[in-house]
């Protein structure tokens, strides 16, 4: 499978432009790689991945134990923001990074959206431009 990973970034900024707080996104894989990403200077893309691989895993063990399915989409909340993680496929998730003052319906939308988009580019499906 050979990944559009310039194509990818490109969805990334867009949703970075679109929704504001966002300080890093990424296309993960599910052992914590990066793939694409568009973050803040000063932001660590490496450290993004690789904590929000460590989230999924977990998220996704206890969705599979608690509702017999893996998860489509895991928040963890602090007081500084959001961390979204929203499932492209069974290999590749996408993470966000995102502010306290972040208008988490707009991301929702935005983050289905991309997820359908980069989902199409990973398994080789063509489809409408979601933007």
């Amino acid at each position: 499978m050979s990944l559009e990973v310039g194509e990818i970034e490109n969805i990334l900024k867009r949703l970075t432009s679109r929704v504001t707080k966002i300080s890093g996104c990424a296309l993960v894989t599910s052992e914590g790689l990066p793939v694409a990403t568009s973050v803040m200077k000063g932001a660590d893309a490496d450290a993004l991945a690789a904590m929000a691989a460590l989230v999924s895993m977990s998220g996704d063990e206890a969705s599979k134990e608690l509702f017999n399915v893996g998860f489509s989409q895991l928040i963890v909340r602090n007081e500084k923001g959001f961390l979204v993680l929203s499932r492209v496929t069974e290999d590749f998730f996408l993470v966000a990074k995102v502010g306290r003052e972040a208008r988490l319906g707009l991301l929702f939308l935005y983050l289905d959206k991309v997820s359908k988009e980069i989902n199409e580019i990973v398994t080789g499906q063509s489809g409408k431009d979601l933007s």
